[in-house]
């Protein structure tokens, strides 16, 4: 998969691990620091594993994933927001959006946490408000 990446990411640093998901506007893969690449890095905003967004080349989408995209690179880190950390294409044909790799997804997590106390439930809640209520003060 050859890409070609904005200069506030390198994605030759790191090599395909796995698919995770299929959606409606594309794939979403696993992506993990080269070995190498890891024993040199000392920054510690360094990410060892990241999520790439593979978008579909279908009509409409692709203004889809332009205003995805660019929503999410104004804003400023929120705890409750998925990082994105550069935008790439691969061929010209197939946007990317490279972005921070959490330990598991919103469904996974609910999924896991089914026997939770109504206080953890509503610390859920209340975080997905946050990030739902920044994204739309963001856009204002």
């Amino acid at each position: 998969m050859e890409s070609s990446c904005n200069a506030d990411f390198d994605l030759k640093k790191y090599s395909l691990e796995k698919y995770l998901a299929e959606g409606t506007y594309g794939t979403v893969t696993k992506w993990k620091m080269n070995s190498t690449t890891q024993q040199v890095s000392l920054n510690p905003e360094t990410h060892v594993s990241i999520a790439i967004k593979t978008f579909k080349n279908t009509n409409g989408l692709q203004i889809d994933c332009i205003r995805e995209v660019s929503i999410l690179k104004t804003l400023k880190h929120h705890a409750n927001i998925i990082k994105v950390l550069g935008v790439a294409s691969e061929n010209d044909d197939h946007p990317q959006m490279i972005m921070e790799l959490l330990d598991s997804s919103m469904k996974e997590y609910l999924r896991k946490n089914l026997n939770s106390t109504f206080k953890q439930i509503m610390h859920c809640y209340r975080m997905i408000k946050e990030g739902v209520t920044y994204l739309q003060i963001g856009r204002a």
